[in-house]
């Protein structure tokens, strides 16, 4: 029976991923809500309450650049990003196969950053947002990794988190 479930789930894996890169190349722009902020090369966190909301002091594109106690400030070495925008992104959720539900997916609000690097690079841009993600409570929610292009989502109370690598150009996602 496991060796049947392994394959199941390792399929659906790479269709939700596949799906969700396709998605992801049919960007829609919506109304700026916020205006957009300059990335700044301050590693150090901001000092906000943790309980306090991620949107009550600011837009998500500055938690997106700036940070707060939850995201970690935008990843700057060796990186230039663009000037974040607000826009509506597809995202998909990883369901538990077990009890018959795969990936779900909605349209979220948030903010995009976008940047041209090489693979390695990315990888490591990945690897610290995911580090950090996880030690701040973050769940992973869906990932695919190929060639051509990985994705990383993760999910905190209604907030997502996204990296989306395909070839050389790169994007965050925060979603509010």
């Amino acid at each position: 029976m496991l060796k049947l479930v392994i394959p199941i789930i390792i399929v659906l894996t790479l269709i939700g991923g596949g799906f969700y890169l396709y998605k992801n190349l049919q960007t829609k722009q919506v109304n700026q809500t916020s205006p957009p902020t300059q990335a700044i090369s301050t590693p150090s966190r901001s000092t906000e309450s943790p309980t306090a909301s991620p949107l009550t002091k600011s837009g998500p594109c500055e938690v997106l650049t700036k940070g707060n106690t939850e995201i970690p400030p935008l990843y700057k070495e060796g990186v230039t990003w663009q000037e974040p925008k607000i826009t509506m992104r597809e995202l998909s959720e990883f369901e538990n196969p077990s009890t018959g539900e795969g990936f779900s997916s909605a349209q979220k609000n948030g903010c995009l950053i976008q940047s041209t690097t090489t693979i390695d690079s990315a990888n490591k841009i990945r690897d610290f947002y995911m580090e950090n993600l996880s030690k701040d409570g973050w769940k992973l929610v869906d990932a695919a990794d190929g060639p051509s292009g990985s994705l990383v989502t993760y999910k905190k109370d209604k907030r997502y988190f996204n990296f989306n690598r395909l070839n050389d150009q790169l994007e965050l996602f925060y979603a509010y």
